[in-house]
């Protein structure tokens, strides 16, 4: 009597990663290569020297840009509105700062070594997410666009597949280059424009 045939593991099949294009050597995308070499060149360099960096460049944009200021401002009047004004003062000038320091993280997060990662990166509540996965449960995560997204993302894409779905921003070498770095552990990348079919697909 013959065994039925062992089902064989089911590939992956990645959506395919679009290749350089000459375009991306035009003036017009000088800044972003800027940009990424600067992010390159703090992936290189001691954390601590990242932050402080970072909290310079967090507190530079808190002076100069009053757009972003009043936004910020508004949404934590409304998430907290039994704080005082100086509690909020507080928060809005420390957001400003995190934000500089995640910013220049960013290269940390695309290029650093796993190592590297694992040492900076702690997740609270992690216990409820090893848990589903023990129990064989499919997990979905709701990621807010909180400073820590970049390094936290990129951790959790080291320790299994996963499929993220993303806003793609308008410059198209940025594009190009974030879609890479966050592949590179193996995170299929869609963008929410395809579709919810290509998303379910690749779940």
């Amino acid at each position: 009597m013959k065994q039925a045939p062992q089902p064989t593991p089911e590939r992956r099949q990645h959506p395919r990663l679009s290749p350089f294009q000459v375009r991306f050597l035009s003036p017009r995308y000088w800044g972003v290569w800027l940009a990424m070499g600067v992010l390159r060149l703090c992936s290189l360099m001691p954390y601590p020297v990242v932050v402080v960096l970072g909290s310079g460049v967090g507190g530079l944009y808190y002076v100069l840009s009053a757009k972003r200021r009043r936004i910020a401002r508004t949404n934590i009047a409304l998430c907290f509105p039994q704080w005082s004004a100086q509690e909020r003062q507080v928060c809005l000038r420390r957001h400003f700062y995190h934000w500089g320091r995640a910013s220049l993280s960013v290269g940390i997060a695309w290029w650093g070594s796993p190592a590297r990662l694992k040492g900076l990166v702690r997740f609270r509540g992690r216990e409820h997410y090893d848990q589903a996965l023990a129990q064989g449960r499919r997990v979905m995560l709701l990621a807010p666009h909180f400073v820590g997204l970049e390094m936290a993302g990129a951790l959790l894409s080291m320790e299994r597949h996963m499929v993220s779905m993303y806003k793609g921003p308008k410059n198209a070498l940025f594009d190009w280059v974030m879609r890479r770095a966050r592949a590179r552990f193996d995170l299929i990348m869609i963008e929410r424009s395809t579709g919810i079919r290509s998303i379910l697909r690749f779940m």
